[in-house]
């Protein structure tokens, strides 16, 4: 699949051709096309006619541009609108298909903000395309426009959104870490740079598990799109992935409070700040005020027993059995086959004094199920 990117304008014309073969994004060819200062008209057959052999010689699927950002001065802006529609009349007339995208999509797409500055954007083609250098300014545009057009477009995970099938999105990445800063953490996965946010408990995590800059690392990821951002969370088990997901659903809790939260206090801590309505240790978490815990407790007080697995789970948490060593049982239970309330009984009906690890909790559960 190949894309042909547009970053139009009256004296530079960015264009870029971005290649995906085997999962892995490369550039094709990248050019900034000086137009000079002449006559506007003759400008305008340069795109043209430039657009319209570089398609013939690329043989691109689809073509991407940008669209005009109009500030504060109409008539360079009505100049650029000339520019572009001359490109877009090049792609059109070769019988492409064109999809349009604003500067902050693009840079959101790319970067990971709306407001990233030029050099962020060259850095970053640089890297996605695996480039030996950074490409001109306008071309890098013009190849990071062509790269949101696979993130939008044509991955099936983004057809997967448009046809209304949120649960088909991105769940899990396994890949290199290229930069890590938190709360911010770059992963190549087959040649492809995926930017997440992630607690401080999963940079933590990461830490402990990366035997060396080039060791893999795995993320349960979850993923929110908006209409001006795709975003990814990366977090180092599913539990903590779950509670992430439960804390969005309180009123008042975005993805910074919930990431606050769960860089603050494990899992387990917060389990047991609900259980003992402990509202002061919520209030220390940055940016949740004493209304915000009071409500984290009224509507997690629900939902914590089953992230954790029942309430005297819970209870129990700290004295003995771990809740890690429950929730591993409880799930070992019901991939044999029984019932999620019966083995979740059985589990709680084990002393702690009898435990030392989740195979003697399966073994003496299911001791009780056979009684």
């Amino acid at each position: 699949m190949r894309v042909l990117g547009i970053d139009p304008g009256s004296r530079i014309t960015g264009l870029g051709v971005v290649e995906q073969v085997n999962g892995k994004l490369t550039g094709i060819a990248s050019q900034a096309l000086r137009l000079g200062s002449g006559a506007l008209s003759g400008r305008l057959a340069h795109i043209y006619n430039a657009v319209s052999e570089l398609i013939e010689q690329t043989q691109p699927d689809v073509v991407a541009i940008e669209q005009v950002f109009m500030a504060t001065n109409a008539k360079a802006a009505l100049i650029l609108g000339h520019a572009r529609g001359s490109a877009m009349c090049a792609a059109v007339n070769s019988g492409m298909e064109v999809y349009e995208y604003s500067a902050k999509q693009i840079k959101q797409a790319v970067v990971g903000t709306g407001g990233a500055q030029k050099d962020q954007v060259q850095h970053m083609v640089r890297v996605l395309l695996s480039l030996s250098k950074k490409p001109q300014s306008d071309a890098a545009d013009a190849l990071a426009c062509a790269i949101v057009t696979f993130t939008r477009q044509i991955w099936p995970i983004n057809s997967a959104w448009r046809r209304g099938q949120p649960e088909k999105m991105i769940g899990y990445l396994r890949g290199k870490i290229i930069e890590k800063e938190p709360p911010v953490i770059l992963l190549d996965v087959g040649g492809v740079g995926y930017q997440l946010e992630a607690s401080m408990n999963t940079f933590y995590a990461l830490s402990a598990s990366a035997a060396g800059p080039e060791a893999s690392v795995s993320l349960h990821v979850h993923t929110v799109v908006r209409e001006d951002a795709f975003l990814l969370y990366g977090f180092a088990s599913k539990d903590e992935r779950a509670l992430f997901k439960a804390l969005l659903k309180v009123s008042g809790v975005g993805p910074r409070v919930a990431l606050a939260i769960l860089s603050t206090l494990t899992a387990h801590e917060f389990a047991l700040c609900i259980h003992h309505e402990d509202s002061a240790a919520l209030v220390r978490v940055p940016g949740i005020g004493k209304k915000t815990a009071d409500r984290l407790l009224v509507e997690m007080r629900d939902r914590i027993p089953v992230l954790v697995g029942g309430e005297e789970h819970v209870s129990r948490a700290g004295a003995g059995t771990t809740n890690l060593a429950i929730g591993d049982a409880t799930s070992a239970l019901i991939a044999l086959g029984f019932r999620s309330a019966d083995a979740s009984r059985a589990v709680r009906s084990v002393p702690d004094a009898q435990v030392q690890s989740s195979e003697d909790l399966i073994r003496l559960a299911l001791k009780a199920l056979s009684s």
